[in-house]
């Protein structure tokens, strides 16, 4: 019986190491990543870069561009991002971006949509206080989106009206939980505007946005 005692204070240190080793690095990891804040107002405004997606290290190669503006409407975002570019037959095997939407300080709802270079859009929704995942069948009514293509690469075009949320349109001064995420395949490369540890539904860690009149 005292064996197993020893057996178990020594595997229970051992654990207590682990954990403590996997804290501190853990710890570190969080002190490297910046989570932006910034606003958008009613004229386009220019978001912060994309940066890597895993703790936010500066991009080594094109960067995509993109701004921003809302009004009673909705939502409006244009994003630009430098040749070259894969259309895919579907949005995950080609290039594409994703916009996560988490609206307020304590959001109850989350929104992802996945646009690509070939035109194609899709949309999904999370009811955050319900223990389940995205719903892939749910619709934002009335979203539009255009994909353009050129020699120097390509560009997102998306209007999203409020009323396809569940949510109240935002007011002035209202905070909401955003993310921009660009997805490359030539060479493949994953940036965000806020790293989430290429997590890209971890809304605690997208950046604080305030729109502004």
């Amino acid at each position: 019986y005292s064996l197993r005692e020893r057996e178990f204070a020594e595997l229970q240190s051992s654990v207590s190491s682990i954990m403590s080793v996997t804290k501190r690095a853990t710890d570190r990891l969080f002190q490297k990543v910046v989570y932006p804040s910034f606003s958008i107002g009613r004229q386009p405004t220019r978001l912060p870069a994309f940066r890597k997606a895993f703790v936010g290290e500066p991009l080594e190669g094109p960067c995509p561009e993109a701004t921003a503006r809302w009004d009673e409407s909705g939502l409006t975002l244009e994003i630009r991002s430098p040749a070259p570019f894969k259309d895919g037959k579907g949005i995950f095997d080609g290039d594409s971006f994703e916009l996560m939407l988490a609206p307020g300080r304590e959001p109850i709802n989350l929104y992802q949509f996945s646009f690509a270079s070939n035109g194609q859009i899709e949309d999904y929704h999370a009811q955050l206080d319900q223990p389940r995942g995205m719903d892939h069948n749910w619709v934002a009514k009335g979203l539009r989106y255009e994909a353009k293509r050129d020699a120097k690469g390509w560009s997102a075009h998306l209007h999203l009206p409020w009323t396809a949320l569940y949510d109240a349109p935002p007011k002035a001064g209202d905070v909401w939980k955003v993310n921009l995420i660009s997805n490359r395949t030539s060479p493949v490369e994953y940036a965000a505007v806020s790293p989430t540890f290429n997590n890209n539904r971890f809304y605690d860690m997208y950046a604080m946005v305030t729109f502004e009149d």
